[in-house]
This record gives C-alpha cells, structure tokens and sequence, in this order.
C-alpha cells in the first residue's frame, strides 16, 4: 500500500512545475604550437561556464508499478524534454497533453591572455509549446496513468481491510488466508465425511483444551470406579473379569489424556508460530469461556450453554445479495473491468494520425564580442515560429494489434469478474450450510450429552441397590461393561458437544468474512455472544496477556490467556488465573 502511494505522489509531480538547473565548469589550456595556443595570436587558457546536460523532466507513465495489480499497461503522450545545453528552466505538463518549457541558458567565458583576454557572456531566454491535437492529446490519455495509480492505491487499501478481515478469521478459526486455498481445502475434505478440522486457531484451541479437561475427568472417575470395582471383587461381588475390564478402560482412558494433552500442547505451539510469537513465550488460557461446558451430574443439565442457538434468519438470496455489495475484493474486480474498459479508449487514440500544434520563441543577448550584457534582452533579437505537424494514419498495424488485445483483454476481464461472483456465491452459500448444519448438529449433541449422562447415573444406581432380604448381592456379569460403555458414551459425546460448539462459532465468523461484514474491531467479533445464557462476556480481540512469570509449570508454560476485559480500557497487568485440570497440572 505504501509502494502504491509512492507511486501516486511521483505520478502527481509528473503534472506539476518541474525546475532544473545545470551547470559546468571547464577550464582548458592549449600549448603554444596547437593552433590557437599562441598567447599572441589565439586563445592559450581561458574558464568557461556553460549549461551542463539535459534537465531532469518526470513524464507520466515513467513509474515502475504504475501498472494495474492485474498487469494493465498503456503507452501515453509524455511531452517534449528539455533542449540540449539547459541551464536553468521549467517545464510543465498539462491534462490536455500539452507541455511547457522555459529555459534560460548562459555561457560566460573568461580570458586570461591573448588579444581576447576579457570576460564575454550571452544569455538565451526560449519558451516551446507542444499541443497534440489528435493522437496524444485529450485528458483521457494523458490523465490515464494518473488514474490508473490512484485506483491502483484504492485498489491495495481495499485488499489490505480485506486481509485484515480474512487474517483475524485464521487467527480465530484456523482457515487459510486466500480464497483458492480454502476452496482448495474444502473440495478435498469432500472425500471425508468428517471434512478437514483445523489444528491450530483460537477456537480449535479452545475445543482441544475443553477435550483434555473431559478426557481428564473422564480418567478420575474411571480410576473411582476400578476402586469401588476393586472392593466389590474383594467381596466376591463380581468376577475377575469385570475388574479386569474396568482395569483396561483406565489404562486406555491414560493413553487418550496423554494423546490429548499432546495434541494441545503441540498444536499451542503451532498457534504462536501462527501470531509471530516465540515458541517458549509463556502464555496461558483463561479458561472462563469454558465454564459453561460443566456438567451438573445431579440434573444431567449444561445451565450456562444455551440449547438452542439463534437463528440467522437469512437466505440464500439474501446472503449473495450482502456479499456482492459488501465484498472489497469484487469491488476491486468490478473496477479492474472500468479500468480495461478505458484502456479501450486510450488504444484507440493511437489509432489516429498525428497533428501537433507546435510554437517555439527565443530570446538573445547582444554579441559577446561587442559588448557583455548577459540580461539585456530585445524583441528586435528575438525568433518566433509556429509548426504544424501531421502525419496520416496510414500504417498502424502495431496500433490496430494494441487495441483489438484491450477489447478481448475487456472480455477476459468481463468473464473473470463472473467468475468472481459466482466463487463467492459458492462461498456463502457453503457457509451458510456449515453453519445451519453446526447449528442442527450442537442442538443434537446437546440431548446426546443429556441421554448419556442419564444413562451412566441409571448404571451406577443399578449398582447402588442393595440386596433383597436374606440373600447376597450378586451383580450381572454385564454390569461393568454397561457402566464403562455408558461412561466412555458420556466422555465421546461432552467431546462432540464442544466440537459442535466451536464449529457454530468457526462458520458464523466464516459467514461473516464470506458476507464482508466481518467487523474485526467489535468485541463479539468471534462470535462468542449469542450462542450462551446468563450474561456470559466474551473475550476481548485484543485480550492477550504475555510473558506471565507466575506460570513456570512445565506442563502451563505453552498456554494462552484471553483476558475478558473491555477492550477500550487497559489491559490488566495482574496474572489471571490458570484452568485447574485434575491430573494434568495446575498451579496457584
């Protein structure tokens, strides 16, 4: 963006009065035999100051990225330069192609022996007008590389908001940042019916830590319920076999909090490489957002997550509709069509004859050698001349070649704009399938975690019952694998709930950015309100709290803390509190 506004300032000088002013210095010596060098006769020593080489004259056009991002180029009238041996002048070019020049030269040189020892100076004064009258001449082509830079610097502000939109996106989700490679990535997660799951992201962080704190308490009350089996095998209330199978559930329930504490930790590692960040920079997680994932195991109820999340009440229509006037980058495409367009008619000027209205005007001092008056300017020693040059447009293959390639160059452009609109149709209409279907999916496994916590406090009460009178408690032989089955269901279906959660919220923000409406400056911008109750406040976008000292548990050092503050106000300096997980670590 920067590189575009230098360009527009050096495009903008090209229009406005240019100064120039040379000079040199020569001092020259002749020996006495050169013709010329006899100190009698010639000229042996003398110092001459005279114009030095041509001004410097920025044309329009002349910038090395004054080109379109698509590669557009045109050929415009530049103007006459300065006349060889300028001293001192200015030029001047005017939107209508015609161009202004005014110079002053002087040559003054001093004698320092000879019959011509003295000092000798003449001035010449010239003023040249050039006005192309057909090819080269008119605004539109002479202002065409003007404009094409000022909306080539619209153009990178436009894609800059753009990538602003799509990179805090990433951050939040995990998505690629350009469009080819999510389409990319969502065509080939057509052959998994699971699709392609993010790694790494703000949100699948979230859904990995809440997977570890489940898989955590998951182990705890396994490891209750082999106690509790290992006393009832003591008491010969159940065989070998079923404490034997809830022994082999513990040790698998071991090997999923290790996988899952890896998975966290590793992909945590990756999400700082993702921010710019050090790799051993302690950050830490606020874990408040998770709060509404606890379980009551009384009333098998999630009371701080909303069942049902809200509707967006949007169609198909409706939502290709927003993104086609909202997209930055179809703006973009739409106005890369205008500028082909123009193109067309800058080609075809080239295709016109030249007729060039020229006047050239000179003014001289009187002769050195009768008297030296370097400013003494008259009318009586002065030249006027008015040129007129044509040229019929009888060969203009190179032209024609021109032109006829900006007209299929506009229909390229034409059918490349289609195909912009089309892919962000398909862009929006996806997403807001994935987000009707997320929305579908977290209502099912919101009953799904109720089902299979009702189902592990129906077994464990089955287990409770006592006796019937004069007779020894004798448990079925699938009461153990009942228990283990529905506890392992219970752990699979808390780790599907938050799944679907995080995968309302990643297609929600995907909507959004898709829509062009994503407002990366709001605090709800991650879409973490309206999907819980009780007044939950969402994490600040700006919320990341670094270089902690108070976390130096190995097992803490590598996570993010999301400070839920208002972003507008300060930061706070104190160190929040870190998520206690049972059996992974925790400190005070």
């Amino acid at each position: 963006m920067y590189l575009a506004a230098l360009d527009l300032s050096l495009e903008r000088f090209a229009f406005g009065p240019q100064f120039f002013a040379t000079q040199q210095l020569a001092y020259e010596h002749l020996g006495r035999l050169l013709p010329g060098g006899d100190p009698a006769t010639g000229r042996p020593s003398h110092l001459t100051l005279a114009p030095g080489p041509d001004g410097n004259v920025v044309s329009p056009g002349e910038t090395a990225n004054s080109v379109a991002p698509d590669g557009q180029s045109v050929d415009s009238f530049t103007g006459p330069g300065p006349f060889e041996g300028t001293g001192f002048g200015v030029s001047r070019l005017f939107a209508t192609g015609g161009a202004l020049l005014l110079q002053f030269a002087n040559q003054t040189v001093f004698e320092f022996s000879g019959p011509f020892e003295g000092t000798y100076s003449q001035s010449d004064a010239t003023l040249q007008l050039v006005q192309p009258l057909l090819q080269g001449g008119g605004r539109a082509v002479t202002l065409e590389p003007l404009t094409q830079t000022e909306r080539n610097l619209l153009y990178e502000v436009r894609s800059y908001a753009r990538f602003q939109r799509e990179f805090y996106a990433g951050i939040a989700t995990g998505d690629r940042l350009t469009q080819g490679a999510r389409l990319e990535a969502s065509q080939n997660a057509d052959e998994d019916d699971d699709g392609v799951r993010p790694r790494i992201g703000l949100l699948p962080l979230i859904e990995q830590l809440q997977v570890l704190r489940n898989e955590v308490r998951n182990l705890e009350l396994l490891e209750a319920h082999l106690r509790r089996f290992e006393a009832l095998q003591k008491a010969e209330e159940v065989s070998l076999i079923q404490l034997d199978q809830v022994r082999q559930d513990v040790a698998q329930a071991q090997a999923r909090v290790i996988r899952a504490r890896r998975r966290y930790f590793a992909n945590f590692d990756r999400f700082k490489i993702q921010l710019g960040l050090p790799t051993n920079l302690p950050l830490v997680l606020d874990p408040s957002v998770l709060a509404q994932f606890q379980l009551d195991p009384e009333t098998c109820e999630l009371p701080k997550l909303a069942a049902e999340l809200q509707d967006l009440n949007l169609s198909a229509a409706t939502a290709e509709d927003i993104a086609l006037e909202n997209r930055l980058d179809l703006m973009n495409q739409r106005a890369a069509l205008v500028d082909y367009w123009r193109k067309i008619r800058v080609a075809a000027n080239g295709l016109m004859g030249v007729l060039d209205v020229q006047y050239e005007g000179s003014w001289l001092t009187p002769d050195p050698n009768v008297t030296s008056r370097p400013f003494d300017f008259d009318g009586r020693r002065s030249a006027h001349r008015i040129r007129l040059n044509g040229e019929l447009p009888l060969v203009r293959i190179r032209e024609r070649n021109i032109y006829r390639g900006t007209l299929i160059e506009y229909q390229q452009a034409r059918r490349r704009l289609m195909l912009a609109e089309d892919t962000v149709r398909l862009e929006v209409r996806n997403s807001l399938r994935e987000f009707m279907a997320a929305r579908e999916t977290f209502a099912i496994q919101y009953k799904a975690v109720q089902l299979a916590c009702q189902r592990v406090d129906q077994t464990r009460k089955l287990l409770d019952l006592p006796p019937r009178p004069g007779e020894a408690r004798e448990l079925g032989t699938n009461s153990a694998r009942n228990l283990l089955e529905s506890q392992q269901d219970l752990v699979d279906a808390q780790n599907d709930l938050v799944q679907a959660w995080v995968d309302c919220l990643i297609a929600r923000i995907r909507l959004q950015r898709d829509l062009g409406i994503l407002d990366v400056n709001s605090v709800d911008a991650i879409g973490l309100t309206g999907f819980t109750l009780d007044g939950f406040t969402p994490p600040a976008n700006d919320g990341l709290l670094l270089g902690n000292p108070e976390f130096q548990n190995p097992e803490f050092d590598n996570l993010v803390t999301v400070v839920t503050a208002d972003p507008s106000s300060t930061p706070p300096i104190d160190p929040p509190v870190p998520v206690d997980i049972p059996g992974v670590g925790s400190r005070e």
